[in-house]
């Protein structure tokens, strides 16, 4: 049983959904096609079966998310690239996102990620526009296009 045991062990863990690493400018965005260029923009989500998609923004990534053809509940990550920490993927509830027109995004809806809600509010006295969360964002993402 022992012997066995360690059979499965890595087979188990090996089968975890765990991100990618974006690379930019080789990679595609999965919704839009482009090509993943800027590191402070990059989004990947991760499914329950481990398929990954990257995405050359949030407003792709969330257009993704909300579309008919895909189901939210088979969400194992959800991760974004903070414009303070380019290259970097951190899960999306963890971050704060900035909308300002006065800092564009790849595909033109000023939507910028920040790890903290200091850095987010920090840029925003700087360049203006409204801070706001994860779950905020998601739900009132329809009203900011």
């Amino acid at each position: 049983m022992n012997k066995l045991l360690w059979i499965f062990i890595p087979i188990l863990i090996s089968c975890q959904p765990k991100q990618q690493v974006i690379h930019y400018g080789h990679d595609e965005c999965h919704y839009c096609r482009m090509m993943i260029m800027d590191k402070q923009y990059g989004s990947e989500l991760v499914s329950k079966t481990s398929k990954v998609y990257k995405f050359d923004s949030v407003e792709c990534l969330i257009d993704f998310l909300q579309q008919d053809e895909f189901d939210v509940k088979d969400t194992a990550l959800v991760m974004v690239t903070p414009y303070d920490e380019p290259g970097a993927l951190m899960p999306a509830k963890s971050c704060y996102f900035l909308h300002s027109k006065n800092l564009p995004s790849p595909m033109g809806m000023y939507l910028t990620a920040f790890k903290s809600k200091d850095a987010a509010l920090a840029t925003q006295k700087k360049l203006g526009g409204e801070v706001m969360g994860w779950k905020e964002l998601y739900s009132g993402f329809k009203s900011l296009k």
